[in-house]
């Protein structure tokens, strides 16, 4: 067929993929749709292709993907051209459990996300809904994907999850059951080998594809380099859409008409992020994220962010939080000020909660307290000792121990108390549990039973 038959789009939406294009140059907005390359890898039946391509939002409610009105014979000739010159071939089964695999897919919080039944939205319509991923999607491809999704697409915006082997494959099985659309799927055209690549092209290019989607393999990191630091947290925004961080953690204003969908994973907002941890500390933590709270089932997951990147959040987060993001306090306090803080430390038997034995059950574990002196500024902790609530939020289990909600002491030089705590956090150069074991077993063996018991004490 000849170009000039082909339908074109008006004016005002080539002008906008234009647009697009540009703003992702800039590095202003990144190229957010899948990565197009090798889909005869990923997709198992190509007529879902088909289908979807004629109407995105039947398979993905809420897509970012707009109905272009294809004809059937132009859905057919791009996705000829997509799928590539390789022939389809059926996807192998997997050893796997998908029960457990819908347990996995639960307790890691993937629902934050990912929707499963068309029912449903996804978190963003970025984001794919996998009602049916067991239509689409071939299980070796899904296998390579949920090992590790910047091995297979490095410009992924999936993280990586501490998976094992086993687990990997139970969760392929589960998405393996999730075949929605199956009846639509079955009316749809057929995917024609013999369609028309070259119109295929015609229709990508015109149609703008390319501002949203890549052909090849795409880098990581935007060749965008902020200048200001106003570039720097216009960038961290924008980073913090494209990995949809908002799906687990409040950060900024939200639209209240948005239909969020954080799971049950507990992570904490991060809107005064910026004033609780040290800037080296969160750019490093947010390059390579470590397990920080014992109780929680979802620990961060790995996205793979560059130093850039993290820089950039760091600074957008410092904004939200009114803060110029270098302000670090430095603080040197004398010995005997750090020695009595173990000392308080001990007295409070705050290792109950805090420790990092595993002769005690996660439920009943907090953060080790060793990570303050790297993580934590001082004036933040100043404030939790002063008032958990209103540091960590309602609901926290961490017990006021020297102000009560209207702010009267509890114990006897409550300021003081506070200072020499923060001293010990902050400044000990020993392990805090060693050393707080040590104290603790030197005073109850002269007084045993002298203490409050914190895991008893009513919150």
């Amino acid at each position: 067929m000849a170009v000039s038959s082909v339908r074109r789009l008006p004016a005002v939406a080539l002008s906008v993929g234009v647009f697009l294009l540009r703003l992702a140059a800039a590095g202003e907005l990144p190229a957010e749709g899948p990565s197009l390359r090798a889909l005869h890898e990923k997709i198992a039946e190509p007529r879902w292709l088909v289908a979807y391509l004629l109407e995105p939002a039947r398979f993905q409610p809420g897509t970012a993907m707009p109905d272009f009105d294809l004809e059937a014979r132009e859905a057919q000739a791009l996705a000829r051209f997509l799928y590539g010159s390789e022939e389809p071939h059926a996807s192998s089964p997997l050893a796997g459990d998908a029960e457990r695999g819908r347990a996995i897919f639960d307790r890691r919080g993937c629902g934050a996300c990912h929707a499963t039944t068309t029912r449903e939205r996804s978190f963003s319509g970025r984001v794919p809904n996998l009602a049916s991923a067991g239509l689409k999607l071939h299980a070796e491809w899904t296998l390579s994907w949920l090992r590790d999704p910047r091995a297979v697409d490095p410009g992924a915006t999936m993280p990586r999850f501490p998976l094992m082997q086993a687990e990997v494959e139970d969760v392929v099985a589960f998405l393996a059951t999730l075949r929605e659309g199956t009846d639509a799927l079955a009316g749809a055209p057929p995917f024609d080998p013999r369609a028309d690549a070259t119109l295929g092209k015609t229709l990508f290019e015109q149609y703008g594809c390319g501002s949203c989607h890549v052909l090849g393999v795409r880098t990581r990191s935007s060749s965008f380099s902020p200048r200001t630091r106003e570039e720097l947290v216009r960038l961290g925004e924008t980073l913090v859409s494209r990995y949809h961080c908002r799906a687990c953690h409040r950060i900024g204003p939200e639209d209240p008409a948005t239909e969020f969908r954080r799971a049950d994973v507990g992570a904490p907002a991060l809107d005064e992020e910026a004033r609780r941890v040290r800037r080296s500390w969160l750019v490093a933590y947010l390059e390579s994220p470590v397990p920080l709270r014992p109780r929680l089932e979802v620990p961060m997951p790995d996205y793979g962010l560059d130093e850039q990147e993290a820089s950039a959040i760091t600074a957008y987060l410092a904004s939200l939080a009114g803060l110029e993001e270098e302000a670090e306090e430095a603080w040197s306090p004398p010995p005997e000020l750090v020695q009595a803080g173990i000392e308080r430390l001990a007295h409070y038997r705050c290792m109950q909660c805090h420790t990092t034995s595993s002769t005690v059950p996660p439920e009943n574990r907090a953060i080790d307290l060793d990570l303050a002196r790297s993580r934590l500024r001082v004036s933040w902790i100043r404030s939790l000792l002063r008032n958990p609530e209103k540091a960590l939020g309602a609901g926290t289990l961490m017990p006021s121990v020297f102000y009560d909600a209207e702010g009267r002491p509890k114990v006897a030089g409550a300021e003081k108390e506070i200072e020499a705590i923060t001293a010990a956090l902050v400044a000990s150069e020993a392990g805090l549990e060693t050393a707080v074991a040590r104290l603790e077993a030197e005073r109850h063996k002269a007084a045993p039973g002298a203490d409050i018991d914190w895991t008893k004490y009513e919150y």
